[in-house]
């Protein structure tokens, strides 16, 4: 290949993977600066990136569109992009057809355009790749994530790509048979958040005066963070004079082992970071670890009324965060995404989740 910096003469045959823009002409002795010089040096790059997919680009569609400091070459399964304003260039980024419908809309072939790398996403900042084990794609952009899947489409979280998931309410269809002195029910619950990253066990208040039919509404943050998989472990309490730290610290110690011991199923998405992969294994080792041997665990003073687990796949997690919710207290209300139920002792409790754009 020819170094762009130095005099030099280029020929582009017939059927060259990659089409010079109309009007660029590279005559013997010339010396490119600007755009001429950005479009050569793109061809070289978006020829040696088509190399290295191994026919997953298919051929070129067109010539090579130049804008403000992007180019973009089309092919038969998506585009590439390469940044040519900054100082060392940055790419060529492959982005898929489902993204590049998305981001660059039919007849917006400008690259100025409200589409593409002069609208509101920015350019791109990497590949699009595998993301989960659900057939999720992911490409990253400068202002933007975007995620796909098969029956969904595409999905974009703003440029931090992050998401918070909460615990929403507490509701008391029955009271316990057991309460001691007390004419109602005195709740609290333990969470146990198991991320790609780390685990984290959480405590709500002790809730007074519970009787059948009362709600405890809440907006405690189980997690904050990127939408990558989430198992929340949750152990309902019934407070009779114990003290719920120690149970907190017995559920703590009991996860904490359990990751250690089974381990997790990760996956490295390039531009994104871990993704914990939800199989039935973590979440059934779960749901036991909390069940009967946590609960003589907590043979403290007060009655485990049940402990059972949530599991929140990625997927789940972004089409729950990217549908519209009104605003509730300066923030996004959260959608429902999932509730537990609890039978012991006589009560019927449920507990509830939501996740939002963090």
């Amino acid at each position: 290949m020819p170094d762009p910096d130095q005099p030099f003469s280029v020929h582009y045959p017939a059927g060259h993977e990659v089409i010079p823009p109309t009007g660029v002409v590279f005559a013997p002795g010339g010396q490119l600066s600007g755009p001429l010089r950005a479009s050569l040096v793109a061809g070289m790059k978006f020829s040696g990136k088509r190399n290295a997919l191994k026919g997953v680009s298919g051929e070129p569609i067109g010539e090579m569109e130049i804008g403000a400091s992007w180019i973009r070459q089309k092919f038969d399964n998506g585009s590439m992009y390469y940044e040519f304003g900054s100082p060392s260039g940055k790419g060529p980024f492959w982005v898929e057809k489902e993204f590049d419908s998305y981001y660059q809309p039919p007849g917006q072939g400008d690259l100025g355009a409200t589409g593409g790398p002069g609208g509101i996403l920015g350019g791109p900042t990497g590949d699009t790749v595998a993301f989960d084990d659900e057939g999720g794609r992911f490409t990253p952009f400068e202002h933007a994530h975007l995620f796909w899947w098969p029956d969904v489409g595409v999905r974009a979280l703003p440029e931090n790509g992050q998401v918070a998931v909460e615990f929403t309410n507490l509701h008391c269809s029955r009271e316990t048979s057991n309460d001691q002195l007390s004419a109602a029910d005195e709740p609290y619950v333990i969470f146990a958040v198991i991320g790609p990253d780390a685990t984290t066990t959480l405590l709500t208040t002790t809730y007074g005066d519970v009787d059948a039919g009362d709600n405890r509404t809440e907006r405690m943050v189980l997690y904050a963070g990127s939408p990558a998989g989430l198992a929340i472990g949750t152990v309902l309490r019934e407070w009779d004079m114990g003290n719920p730290q120690e149970a907190k610290k017995a559920v703590e110690e009991t996860v904490d082992s359990l990751v250690r011991t089974a381990g997790l199923a990760l996956k490295y998405v390039p531009g994104f970071g871990q993704v914990l992969l939800l199989g039935l294994t973590l979440i059934g080792l779960l749901a036991d670890a909390l069940s009967e041997p946590i609960s003589k665990a907590l043979d403290l003073e007060d009655d485990t009324l049940g402990a059972a687990s949530l599991s929140l796949t990625a997927k789940s997690m972004v089409l729950g965060a990217t549908d519209a919710m009104p605003m509730e207290g300066g923030l996004p209300r959260p959608l429902p995404i999932g509730s537990l139920r609890f039978l012991g002792d006589g009560g019927d409790y449920t507990a509830s989740f939501g996740v939002r754009l963090a």
